[in-house]
Formats: structure tokens, sequence, C-alpha cells
């Protein structure tokens, strides 16, 4: 028995377990919503106009703000204006939404009525709102890449366009989401 007490794995385990012990009793004792806070900013209000007084507050609503800024679900999205040139694709669900921000936000699942490479066929979805530059982006799986291309003329609108760098070509009903915010 005097052996197993002068161990040095009994010391170890012993210690492990006062100490530990001692670390769950005070993480148990302190919570986020304990601990006062005064931030600098007093402008820095919660979504509902409250102040933000404690940690767990400052917490929920970056939270809250971080969820919503990549959001695609909660918008209620609309296809008036949005054409397809020669009817390539089908646009199943989607279009484009525009926050008070005056934010595009592009969420469109599409079906493809035709395969699509550089050498065979090509695709134009056109009618988003205008944008004064060029955005590459992929849909959502990272496979095929587009381009978003900026208004040419003062009719023409923001067209959404399939590039194939990568010698890929988008077999006919296929289906990808390309979600993008400019």
């Amino acid at each position: 028995m005097k052996k197993i007490i002068k161990s040095r794995v009994f010391a170890f385990v012993l210690g492990a377990i006062i100490f530990g012990s001692i670390g769950i009793v005070s993480a148990y004792s302190i919570f986020a919503n304990d601990i006062e806070y005064t931030p600098k900013d007093t402008t820095w209000k919660k979504s509902n106009g409250e102040d933000i007084t404690n940690v767990k507050d400052a917490i929920d609503e970056l939270y809250s703000k971080a969820d919503l800024a990549d959001n695609y679900d909660n918008k209620t999205y609309i296809q008036d204006g949005i054409s397809v040139y020669d009817d390539r694709v089908t646009i199943l669900s989607g279009g484009y939404y525009v926050d008070s921000d005056n934010v595009t936000w592009v969420n469109l699942n599409l079906k493809f009525n035709k395969s699509l490479s550089s050498d065979d066929s090509w695709l134009l979805i056109y009618g988003l709102p205008n944008i004064n530059k060029e955005i590459v982006m992929t849909d959502i799986n990272n496979k095929y890449a587009f381009k978003l291309n900026s208004k040419k003329t003062e009719h023409q609108k923001s067209n959404i366009s399939f590039m194939d760098y990568s010698q890929t070509s988008i077999l006919k009903d296929e289906e990808i989401t390309l979600q993008f915010k400019y």
C-alpha cells in the first residue's frame, strides 16, 4: 500500500482529480451573463434596442448578426425580369432579393435543359439588378465557375455566364445552386 501512495502515477491522478474538481466548480459558478459589461461605444445595442450589459448579451448579439449575414434561407426571392437565353436552363426556385442595405442576394436553383461547354453551348442568365463590376463565383459545390457581368449599355442589365476554364461540361438534367451576393 505504501508503494502505491508513493507512486508518481498515483500522485498525478490524485492531482488531476483535485485540480479538475476546482476547475469545474469555478467554471460552474461563473456564468457569462453574470459578468458585467460596459461597452465604450454606447450605441451598441441588441437588435430589439435594449442595451448590451453583459458578455452573454454581447456574444448572443454577435451570433445573431453572423447568422443573418450569410443566411440565404430567410429571404423572399423574386424572379421578375430574370430570363434565360435560349431556355438553356430552368430556374427551379429562388431568384434575387435586395436588402435594406442595397445588397443583392442571388439564390438560384437551376436545372440544365442542354449540356453546356465552351465548345458546344454557353449559358446566359440576365435581368439581375445592375452591378458596375464583374464577379466570379462557383456553384455551392465548387464544381463549376460562373461570372456575373456588369451591364454593357444602359439598356442591358447584369447577367450570369458559365465559364469553362477547367474544360468541364455541365450535363443535361444536372441541377446546381448558385448563391452569392453583391
